[in-house]
């Protein structure tokens, strides 16, 4: 699709049904959530919200609901026509006008190089912070009110001890990881992509879900998924952070993305051998699939319901380590499976502004 051929106009009463059935495809397994599908729809109309729908040659192919309190909400079926949907709303930032409509378009932006100097003394915390582990679990899901040291497993599922897939809550077991979540340059860009949303940029944000992923010779990390299926929530409000902090490429486990996916929705279901623990998603026949190869202190910021992973770590002797996190409105509450994440509840829920 070429973007010069989306119209976009105002939601009209013909073209609720198809509005409807578009966001009923596209948000169907949340629809625990309030206020999606046909429930949006009432919702939008009820509190007067802009609504703009995008037609092209095969019928509706967007709709972007414009919240007063929060924002842009965008569904697509196809991320080409997302810019064309907030186009001209979209507030000024200090990034170029590609940039806003890349991160639209595909769901990421790179910032090469952002903490290259911070970048050799954090991987020298990780190793410390590994070094001083007391306790280890199997359990990739781990939850609980101190970091959890997950160990590997190798391709029969079993857990190899000594080796950790990643540390979850890692900002609990390392004062900094939070110091790099937090700092000035990372948070920073993160105000900017509120307003890249049409957000109204939140007065208090808290980055939560930390991680550290020590990517081993022949390791790996995690296969294909969406953030938002581990948080409970389709919220757009949600801006996941990959923090690398060595050389990363093809060979030693880089990230892989599949641009425009964080319009879309995707089945997870749970993985095997090395790859056991966690629930995965698999990208369709025809998504292309970028490797986004950085070097150390590279940061990518994106949606979280951009589907991602990593390529396996192929090399006899590089690591790649990583950090991660998730920026989150404060006044953003929501749970998954039992586990309350809410500001104030949640121990790996920390205030960064």
């Amino acid at each position: 699709m070429d973007p010069s051929d989306v119209t976009v106009k105002p939601l009209s009463l013909e073209d609720i049904a198809a509005a409807a059935v578009l966001l009923e495809r596209s948000a169907a397994k949340f629809r625990a959530e309030p206020n999606l599908a046909e429930g949006r729809l009432k919702s939008a109309l009820e509190n007067k919200e802009l609504v703009n729908v995008g037609v092209d040659g095969a019928g509706i192919c967007g709709v972007a609901f414009r919240d007063p309190k929060y924002g842009w909400e965008v569904y697509s079926t196809d991320p080409l026509c997302v810019p064309a949907l907030v186009k001209d709303t979209i507030a000024t930032a200090t990034l170029a006008d590609d940039q806003k409509s890349t991160f639209w378009r595909d769901g990421y932006l790179v910032f090469p190089g952002m903490l290259a100097k911070e970048a050799p003394m954090l991987k020298q915390n990780m190793d410390l912070m590994m070094k001083a582990a007391a306790d280890t679990t199997s359990d990739w899901n781990a939850v609980n009110d101190g970091a959890a040291f997950v160990l590997a497993v190798n391709e029969r599922g079993e857990a190899i001890p000594g080796r950790f897939l990643k540390v979850q809550a890692a900002a609990l077991a390392s004062p900094s990881v939070l110091e790099v979540l937090g700092c000035t340059k990372v948070v920073e860009k993160v105000r900017e992509l509120y307003s890249f949303l049409g957000h109204d940029v939140p007065p208090h944000v808290d980055v939560f879900g930390t991680k550290f992923f020590p990517m081993w010779p022949g390791g790996v990390s995690v296969n294909w998924h969406q953030d938002c299926h581990y948080f409970g929530t389709a919220s757009p409000r949600i801006i996941s952070c990959g923090v690398y902090l060595e050389d990363t490429d093809q060979e030693n486990g880089c990230l892989q993305v599949v641009p425009g996916s964080h319009t879309r929705d995707f089945d997870h279901l749970p993985g095997n051998g090395l790859h056991s623990q966690g629930e995965w998603a698999t990208p369709g026949p025809l998504d292309k699939v970028v490797d986004v190869v950085v070097p150390p202190g590279s940061v990518v910021l994106f949606n979280s319901r951009l589907l991602h992973g990593a390529r396996q770590n192929q090399h006899t002797s590089r690591t790649r380590y990583s950090l991660f996190g998730h920026y989150v409105p404060s006044d953003l509450n929501f749970g998954w499976r039992g586990t309350d994440f809410s500001h104030g509840t949640y121990a790996d829920r920390h205030k960064v502004y």
